[in-house]
């Protein structure tokens, strides 16, 4: 599928999405940011944003608690964002509030990503307008 994915956090439900779909093929790799999660599992983990390589992600799932979200995001820089399909697992947290959230210092970065909804069809939104992350065709 050619998908380079981000998660940030990668605790219970971030490592049981993330690793089924590096099992399955779905995405080409996984890196991700979660302070206290140890090398266990697939995923490349990076214990902070500002640790990650300079690369530009198809797919950002965002599955920090609730309280983290906005935190978290902008903690990105924009660049990795700009072609980003942006998904949340996060209970609570509407997609308003995600776009709301400035990626980096660069203002408005995260406008130019795409955000999936916060439901079970968020998983075939608009990712990159391919196939279905559930149900590849």
């Amino acid at each position: 599928m050619g998908l380079n994915a981000l998660f940030l956090g990668y605790g219970r439900m971030g490592a049981a999405l993330g690793e089924a779909w590096l099992a399955a093929g779905l995405v080409d790799g996984i890196d991700a940011v979660d302070p206290l999660r140890a090398q266990d599992v697939k995923a490349r983990i990076y214990r902070q944003a500002a640790d990650l390589p300079a690369t530009r992600y198809d797919l950002v799932v965002m599955a920090v608690k609730p309280a983290m979200a906005r935190e978290a995001l902008s903690a990105l820089p924009a660049s990795q964002l700009e072609k980003a399909t942006v998904m949340s697992v996060m209970a609570g947290v509407s997609i308003d509030t995600l776009r709301a959230a400035p990626a980096g210092s660069a203002p408005g970065g995260a406008q130019h990503a795409q955000y999936a909804s916060d439901g079970p069809s968020g998983l075939c939104g608009p990712v990159r307008r391919q196939r279905c992350l559930l149900h590849p065709a």
